[in-house]
């Protein structure tokens, strides 16, 4: 319910200086992501050649992952709590995910030969890591624990294909 006018006027600047810096209001609260989906790109990039594929790539978007909220915990946790609230903000988070899950799908399709966009497992891929990620981060800003633990976990399941087994363990 903010307006721009309010945050302008909070941050001592006008409307249109806001605008210079900023899309729209919801960027505000993604205002890192752009240095972060370049950060995603470049420790793809130095991945060496010789390592396992999918453990790679769940680490460097745990790092990433944990440095949201690790900078600032509360402002992390607050920012991360409005995504999943706010209408407005989640439908910004969705299109970023998006540009996420390019990303780690052209990875991997570089490192498995398969077409980033035709085959489907670099883009099944892609979003089941983005996914699990989220999952971790929904779960720690709503219930608590270290998101780290929480996406090593989501990571692992999803590995393991254990995703559809009851808690005795029987699917």
């Amino acid at each position: 319910a903010t307006t721009v006018e309010d945050i302008a006027a909070a941050a001592d600047y006008s409307p249109r200086t806001f605008f210079r810096h900023f899309g729209s209001k919801e960027d505000v609260v993604f205002h890192d992501i752009d240095r972060r989906l370049v950060e995603l790109r470049v420790l793809l990039d130095e991945i060496p050649e010789q390592d396992a594929v999918w453990p790679a790539m769940t680490d460097a978007l745990m790092r990433l992952g944990g440095e949201l909220i690790g900078e600032d915990p509360e402002l992390g946790e607050a920012r991360i709590r409005l995504w999943f609230t706010e209408p407005a903000l989640r439908a910004r988070y969705t299109e970023i995910t998006m540009q996420w899950e390019d990303a780690l799908a052209e990875f991997l399709g570089r490192r498995t030969g398969h077409h980033p966009d035709l085959d489907l497992p670099p883009r099944v891929g892609a979003v089941a890591a983005t996914s699990a990620l989220r999952i971790a981060m929904q779960r720690r800003v709503l219930h608590g624990g270290d998101l780290l633990d929480l996406a090593a976990e989501a990571f692992r399941l999803l590995n393991q294909g254990r995703f559809g087994e009851s808690r005795n363990g029987r699917s």
